[in-house]
């Protein structure tokens, strides 16, 4: 579904005089992930810094007898077809938890009202996925391209495909890093110690700040952090 949305865009953006050469933008993807006991939660970002996206593909895999019931939340807010507070329904893009071991996780941006904005900026959430821990053993995750073959997974609004540089030049479609560690753990050191409370005073107002920074899972990092750590140490 997303190749045939980017097939429509191409010659749309070529007819209004916007065709522009290949260029090679800076794309990054990647994860962080914070756990508990009980749950895992991996957000799956992108850097775009020039050349904006119209669609994206990534594969997050994991191993299902340490990690179970992947719950994927999509960011809607950046990513959707027609317009956002309506948005087409595209069943083809949803997620696909179906093979224990991968979640697969398409989508895109084709605004009806600037076919030719894409998507750009750093740090941009993909998606949101959440499991449940079934081991105590440390969760582990890798991310790849989402789907292979014909399918053009990141693709940018000048119809230019950006997997074979993201996969680099062994081509084993592994396209970004994977930081997992446990909920507040600020530095990102395997423990959750003194040091941490350092690391999270540092990063307290500042943009950007690791997941696993924020201890008690509530999508800020402020003083309710600092409780948090100095009860679970």
């Amino acid at each position: 579904m997303l190749r045939r949305m980017a097939k429509f865009l191409i010659p749309a953006l070529a007819c209004i005089g916007l065709w522009a050469t290949v260029s090679w933008a800076s794309v990054n993807v990647y994860a962080e992930g914070a756990y508990t006991d009980n749950d895992l939660v991996v957000y799956l970002y992108v850097d775009v810094a020039t050349d904006p996206i119209v669609s994206y593909g990534v594969k997050l895999t994991y191993d299902p007898s340490n990690l179970g019931s992947p719950v994927v939340q999509k960011n809607s807010e950046d990513w959707y077809f027609g317009e956002q507070a309506s948005p087409l329904a595209t069943p083809n893009a949803e997620p696909d938890t179906s093979t224990p071991g991968e979640v697969v996780i398409v989508g895109g941006k084709l605004d009806s009202a600037a076919p030719q904005a894409g998507v750009a900026g750093d740090r941009v959430l993909l998606a949101k996925v959440t499991f449940s821990r079934l081991t105590a053993n440390v969760p582990r995750a890798e991310l790849y391209l989402g789907k292979d073959g014909n399918y053009s997974n990141f693709v940018q609004v000048n119809g230019d495909e950006l997997d074979d540089i993201l996969a680099g030049a062994g081509k084993t479609d592994r396209i970004g890093s994977v930081s997992i560690f446990a909920r507040g753990d600020a530095n990102g050191d395997g423990n959750l110690d003194a040091l941490d409370y350092r690391i999270l005073k540092q990063l307290i107002g500042t943009e950007g700040w690791p997941v696993y920074a924020d201890g008690n899972g509530d999508g800020d990092l402020d003083a309710l952090d600092y409780r948090w750590l100095k009860q679970n140490i």
